[in-house]
């Protein structure tokens, strides 16, 4: 019975969307990059007019698409600290009004550092030895992966280039020999890195989704 009551709670902590509808709201915006890279290599003559008409400053629809893959990402991370600020109370509101405290306020910008560093060094002090090595071990395998890829073939590569019109050359080297998709597994390893390295404090029920969202954007790369 308390075995029972125990996986309950774990679930209902970690997979809060019968309980809580905003976690639910917080999945569909983390899903919009996916749904961007979807129809950019759908749609890729789509993409490349729409820089043309709305982006003339961004002549490369391969650069231009990479700009807005790095404001979809910095905005999923807004949105999850959002969320998480919204359980003590606040949502995106009081987020918001902190950063703007925090930036603008005379003293008080020193004043958050010196807190935050002393708040992160307790945490990491109090970490268990063998969940802080295997959540830094997966997010370090995930970036020497996601480096990797870049390294090996570059923005055009990695941002549809073959698909919008760029040559891109065939690579079969690391970290295409050793697994498939690798960009993408790497970008879940270091969710599912970060999400040990801090115990819980965001639901795994993110990086489950996240490496479902993966999940499908390679599918879609493979297939369509």
């Amino acid at each position: 019975w308390d075995e029972s009551r125990s996986i309950e709670s774990f679930l209902s902590s970690h997979f809060p969307w019968s309980k809580d509808p905003s976690f639910l709201y917080l999945l569909t915006a983390l899903s919009a990059p996916h749904l961007f890279y979807f129809w950019v290599w759908t749609n890729p003559l789509g993409w490349k007019g729409l820089c043309r008409d709305f982006l003339p400053t961004l002549t490369d629809p391969c650069h231009a698409f990479a700009m807005v893959a790095y404001f979809l990402r910095l905005l999923q991370g807004l949105l999850m600290a959002a969320w998480l600020r919204g359980r003590d109370g606040g949502g995106i509101v009081g987020l918001l009004r902190d950063i703007f405290q925090a930036f603008f306020t005379p003293g008080l910008v020193k004043e958050t550092t010196i807190g935050f560093a002393s708040a992160a060094y307790k945490y990491i002090a109090g970490l268990n030895t063998a969940q802080a090595l295997l959540g830094i071990e997966l997010i370090l395998f995930g970036q020497i992966l996601n480096v990797s890829v870049y390294k090996a073939i570059g923005e055009h590569g990695v941002y549809y280039g073959c698909r919008l019109g760029k040559v891109v050359p065939w690579c079969d080297g690391f970290p295409f020999n050793f697994l498939p998709h690798p960009q993408y597994l790497g970008s879940s390893l270091s969710i599912w890195g970060v999400c040990i390295f801090l115990g819980g404090m965001i639901p795994y029920g993110v990086p489950v989704v996240m490496s479902c969202f993966y999940a499908f954007s390679s599918w879609v790369e493979a297939t369509l």
